[in-house]
């Protein structure tokens, strides 16, 4: 973890070395997101008569280190609830992203991947639930992704992808590795300092 923050604090030092003329050029910054707010309720998701509610906001920050290149820092933090039952993801790690056009164009295709080491805890406040009682486990996630990202106004954009993502987790209570895939669309919103 020390060796990506001293990584991170030396791309920001050179980066401002050189001017960028363009959003994707080498030198500009990005900082963005996604978020999502999610209910579930009805006969398949209510316990006890009480739905489920998920918030979950994936913010991140990247360099571009040549044109239409960038290395940055992603997180993601995520809360969902049901009744007195509780469960937070936390996720930190690097990424690489792709753009695909140039200075001209107002559409930008692109790739991208991200490796998160995740944390994850559930609290049962009451009378049991998704668990007997607290449990914290640790894991990794491999994300792959495209998509694409449209100019609204000079230094604002908004983003779509596509992803999808390979996670493990170590499962502390019973001391078993498991694994699981996820595939999801994202809508979110990125800044940029040129």
């Amino acid at each position: 973890m020390k060796i990506f923050l001293v990584l991170t604090i030396l791309l920001l030092i050179t980066s401002s070395i050189y001017a960028a003329d363009w959003d994707l050029d080498k030198g500009s910054k990005e900082v963005g997101g996604y978020f999502s707010f999610r209910y579930f309720s009805g006969d398949l998701y209510e316990d006890g008569g009480e739905g489920i509610s998920s918030f979950t906001l994936s913010p991140n920050f990247q360099i571009f280190i040549q044109p239409r290149l960038s290395i940055g820092g992603f997180v993601y933090i995520s809360n969902t609830k049901q009744g007195d039952e509780t469960w937070n993801s936390l996720g930190i790690g690097p990424g690489l992203t792709y753009y695909f056009g140039n200075s001209e164009s107002k559409y930008w295709p692109f790739i991208g991947t991200n490796f998160l080491i995740t944390s994850e805890t559930w609290k049962d406040n009451g009378n049991g639930g998704f668990y007997d009682n607290d449990d914290v486990t640790s894991g990794s996630s491999f994300q792959f992704a495209g998509g694409m990202m449209y100019k609204l106004v000079d230094h604002l954009h908004i983003k779509g992808l596509l992803y999808y993502n390979f996670n493990s987790s170590d499962v502390d209570w019973d001391h078993a590795k498991q694994s699981g895939n996820v595939i999801g669309l994202q809508f979110g919103f990125s800044g940029f300092i040129y």
